[in-house]
């Protein structure tokens, strides 16, 4: 009796089997499904959100910033920056990720490049990096952290002391969701102070050798977490209620409209 009960289990145990594989491979194909769906949502999102900069009246009175983004997508790939030969172009966080993925194309593009990063080791391995795949490019770097009002001066000082103008500055370097509320040297919170302000100053002093260039650029950088973020004019350093992505976020908003102004003052202005 042990061993038909035994064979019975098997035979039920190899039926159930093939059914949760048969499931699996359904499963998978929703997925792929659903991905696909949600991609073409997302796009369509995109391409139809409304721009503009909303003022908020709280409760408790103080003024919050919301922001919605409107994005007119086009086919781009690398290929299709024309020539830098010639030109000097400034990434912050160019070690790693979207900052180093930047300066490398630059570099194919013919642009000297210099990578502006905390992290010194990490800086001279990148330019390595970048070097073997594009030899033809001129890439350095220095150190510059945005942590410290200091380090922007000593960084921008260097530059404004060569004197040559500077057409590019990606303004990419940022910390994310840090768990626990810190500030920079400067007293700011940590997020604010690097993603924003950071950037913010460093643009600041820059800005003559910007404007020495016939077409220069200010590329900043943020993230799709700009849509959720507000920044609470009475409480801007978070030190009442800290929570990490909303940190995140509002640093990433402060960026969009960092960028929407300085275009304004560069119309207003005639700057190119």
């Amino acid at each position: 009796w042990s061993g038909r009960y035994v064979e019975r289990a098997c035979g039920d145990l190899r039926r159930l089997s093939a059914k949760l594989c048969s499931l699996a491979v359904e499963l998978v194909s929703l997925c792929r499904s659903f991905h696909r769906t949600c991609a073409a949502h997302m796009r369509a999102a995109i391409h139809s959100r409304k721009c503009g900069v909303r003022w908020q009246q709280k409760d408790s009175g103080e003024v919050a910033i919301a922001f919605r983004r409107q994005v007119a997508l086009a086919p781009w790939t690398a290929a299709d920056i024309p020539s830098q030969v010639g030109k000097l172009a400034v990434v912050t966080g160019g070690c790693s990720g979207i900052g180093l993925e930047a300066a490398l194309a630059l570099a194919r593009a013919g642009s000297d490049v210099l990578l502006a990063d905390v992290d010194t080791e990490a800086s001279r391995e990148a330019v390595g990096f970048i070097r073997m795949r594009a030899p033809a490019g001129v890439v350095r770097h220095e150190r510059l952290d945005l942590a410290s009002l200091a380090s922007i001066e000593a960084f921008a000082g260097r530059l404004l002391n060569a004197g040559r103008p500077l057409d590019l500055l990606i303004n990419n370097a940022g910390l994310m969701a840090l768990p626990r509320r810190e500030t920079t040297v400067d007293g700011f919170e940590m997020q604010f102070g690097v993603n924003f302000l950071g950037h913010f100053a460093l643009t600041a002093r820059l800005l003559s050798l910007l404007r020495c260039s016939r077409l220069t650029r200010v590329v900043n950088v943020s993230s799709v977490f700009s849509q959720r973020g507000s920044i609470d004019l009475g409480d801007i350093q978070l030190a009442k209620r800290y929570r990490p992505w909303s940190a995140y976020a509002q640093s990433s908003l402060a960026m969009v409209i960092f960028a929407i102004e300085l275009q304004r003052h560069s119309d207003a202005r005639t700057w190119r």
